[in-house]
């Protein structure tokens, strides 16, 4: 658990955005003791849920689209402020789940907050039109 923080708190840090999702992205696999989906199967179970409510609910699909896109075909995409915030999220979802903590779904009330502040900003758009 001590490497899975350790990584957490470099990833936190890092200025290149590869290697910074390589290092939440290793960083998730070592907290829930696990690798690719089983992370989602993780998540799922933190929210005493199965593994496709993180895929689609909590966004994790896009983390792991984007996993597959850099690990496997070398492609880089541009690391979003939000998929940052969510992958820190899904770590301190699963870090409690590992310390048999209860959940604070985190990742979805990061989804809901990001959801409030898109609909605050396009109905400010509608308005300035």
């Amino acid at each position: 658990m001590l490497f899975a923080l350790n990584l957490f708190g470099r990833a936190v840090q890092e200025r290149d955005e590869a290697f910074r999702f390589s290092l939440y992205w290793i960083a998730l696999e070592v907290i829930s003791v696990t690798k690719g989906h089983g992370v989602a199967a993780k998540l799922g179970n933190a929210y005493s849920r199965h593994p496709q409510y993180a895929l689609e609910e909590l966004e994790f699909r896009a983390a792991h689209n984007y996993r597959q896109a850099l690990f496997h075909k070398g492609i880089m995409q541009s690391f979003t402020a939000r998929l940052e915030r969510l992958m820190q999220c899904y770590f301190y979802d699963l870090l409690r789940a590992r310390l048999n903590l209860p959940c604070k779904s985190l990742a979805l009330n990061a989804i809901l907050a990001f959801q409030t502040s898109d609909a605050a900003r396009a109905n400010i758009a509608a308005q300035d039109s």
